[in-house]
């Protein structure tokens, strides 16, 4: 019962981390405007809807009259995948054949969304764990080649590690290879939430700063005005 409590107690933790950043980014979103807070709003969202069908606790706490609402676990999937290519578009501000190749699997990963409460041949949750994959490897790739002129491609390279860091360990204590304690149980969820975290408190400061550089740009220009 205590390694119950505990495992609960983490989680119960890390859902609140992820739902501040989801609340944090739904506020710039609706003070700055922002695609590329748009794209994280939706990841987060995604995530989390994601990580509660997993671990059972939205069946469980949140929606427990409407169970059909877990089948929506790999559409949700997709979505996430879908979202972080978004992001990555207007995140780093890619253009030409870069730019092309996020929308292209962009509109791959929604079409996957939407077909997969169809059940159809050879798209359900494995064809989209595998575009989902393929999309990290892709932004992982993107930001890495931009790591030494980028800011932004260096802040979003970290984050990915940070979530890869995480999933590594709970491979690694699933096969074996690490303890099986409440920290490794945890290993994908600390990942997910110290990237979504990383990536919230990146984007506001660098809103915020584009902004009082605007403002201060106006000011400038009325009083050269005057």
């Amino acid at each position: 019962l205590s390694q119950a409590g505990n495992v609960i107690a983490w989680k119960a933790v890390l859902y609140g981390v992820l739902l501040f950043a989801l609340v944090f980014d739904l506020a710039l979103l609706l003070t700055l405007r922002s695609m590329a807070a748009a794209w994280l709003t939706c990841l987060l969202a995604s995530i989390l809807y994601s990580q509660l069908c997993v671990d059972g606790f939205g069946l469980w706490l949140v929606w427990p009259e409407w169970p059909a609402l877990n089948n929506l676990l790999t559409p949700m999937l997709a979505l996430s995948a879908a979202a972080l290519l978004g992001f990555t578009r207007h995140f780093l501000h890619l253009t030409g054949r870069p730019a092309r190749l996020c929308q292209a699997g962009n509109g791959v990963m929604l079409m996957l969304a939407l077909l997969a409460p169809l059940h159809l041949p050879l798209l359900g949750q494995g064809t989209v764990l595998i575009a989902g994959s393929a999309t990290l490897v892709l932004v992982l790739g993107l930001s890495l080649l931009r790591w030494p002129s980028s800011v932004s491609a260096r802040h979003l390279a970290i984050a990915l590690l940070l979530l890869l860091a995480g999933a590594a360990t709970a491979m690694a204590r699933t096969v074996g290879w690490m303890p099986v304690n409440a920290l490794t149980s945890s290993g994908f969820y600390l990942g997910t939430g110290a990237a979504s975290v990383f990536l919230t408190l990146v984007v506001g400061y660098r809103l915020v700063e584009e902004r009082r550089r605007r403002f201060d740009a106006t000011l400038k220009v009325v009083e050269e005005r005057r």
